[in-house]
């Protein structure tokens, strides 16, 4: 019985994570999963910044490289697409660029960690909200 329970919420907690990517599989749904936890990153830096919380900015610079460089390129790499994606096509046409922002963004979550002040760790923020901003413009459609 116990067995029966935990299957069907296993399949209730996948069902539910499908759909709040729209359905998205495969390597869509780790892209999308990617920029997810590049969000809750972002947050966690922002609200450690505000609260002179060190080890918050760090330890979201520690989720940013995780997820940046070469494991953000890995989710691309084979160009998969379903109509959920929100991937352009220009990551493709322009892959050397692409490739070159995604690995700049782990490098700059790497100074971040090596940040020791709110105010050493601001401008790198500041960098890499700007280096979201300018890839997203460039390589992720408007839904």
């Amino acid at each position: 019985m116990l067995r029966i329970k935990l299957v069907g919420l296993a399949a209730l907690l996948g069902a539910s994570m499908a759909l709040a990517h729209g359905g998205a599989t495969g390597l869509v749904k780790a892209r999308m999963d990617q920029m997810v936890a590049f969000g809750a990153a972002m947050k966690s830096i922002k609200t450690g910044l505000s609260s002179d919380d060190m080890a918050a900015v760090q330890a979201g610079g520690a989720a940013i490289e995780r997820h940046g460089g070469a494991a953000m390129l890995a989710n691309f790499e084979s160009g998969e697409m379903q109509h959920v994606s929100e991937a352009a096509p220009a990551i493709w046409e322009n892959w050397d660029d692409f490739a070159a922002q995604a690995m700049a963004l782990e490098g700059m979550a790497r100074d971040l960690q090596s940040a020791q002040t709110p105010e050493e760790a601001q401008p790198i923020f500041a960098a890499i909200t700007k280096s979201c901003s300018a890839c997203h413009d460039v390589y992720r459609i408007k839904k």
